[in-house]
């Protein structure tokens, strides 16, 4: 096998590991969502590859050091999300946890001390075009705001289930997109 087509099937391995590939399970009266077992090995297989690819390209210059170095930094930096990511639900509260594994986006939220649900998108305009960005904002009775973004896969598999739950907590979700 050559190594491009090595690097080929390197990177569509790592594009099949981030593909938002999750899983939904009970735990007593909980709904668990979370990535499938297999996402983080392949991840740091990939980057393990690419940091291989990297070492074998070292005669090449330097662009096969920086391989080497991106190699590894992603492996340690960003493969391990797929062992801490969750998102649970059940009667009585929400709870997510969410981004790199240092330094995650965690929501604890007890349906109790919820007044109201209100969708937001924000949209944001850069070299790469147009892209909006949808959260829920969750205003609890302390007149504070939480706000849980929604654009990642473990909170698209978890939507559902979690509208059914607000729903039946009699809140319900205000949309404030504005058709965005």
């Amino acid at each position: 096998m050559t190594r491009t087509r090595s690097l080929l099937w390197m990177v569509g391995l790592l594009a099949l590991s981030t593909a938002g590939c999750t899983q939904e399970s009970t735990q007593g009266a909980a709904t668990v969502f979370s990535y499938q077992w297999w996402v983080s090995p392949v991840a740091i297989l990939v980057g393990a590859g690419i940091a291989a690819w990297g070492w074998m390209q070292r005669a090449t210059g330097w662009r096969a050091y920086l391989t080497l170095v991106v190699g590894v930094l992603a492996t340690v930096a960003f493969c391990p999300f797929g062992w801490f990511d969750k998102v649970l639900i059940d009667n009585e509260h929400f709870e997510a946890r969410w981004g790199c594994w240092c330094f995650p986006s965690t929501h604890n939220i007890a349906f109790s001390d919820v007044n109201g649900v209100t969708l937001t998108a924000k949209k944001t305009t850069s070299r790469r075009g147009r892209r909006t960005s949808y959260s829920l904002v969750f205003q609890l009775k302390s007149g504070a705001p939480v706000d849980v973004a929604t654009g990642n896969s473990l909170m698209d598999a978890a939507a559902a289930k979690l509208v059914a739950t607000l729903q039946a907590k009699g809140l319900a979700i205000h949309d404030a997109t504005n058709g965005l």
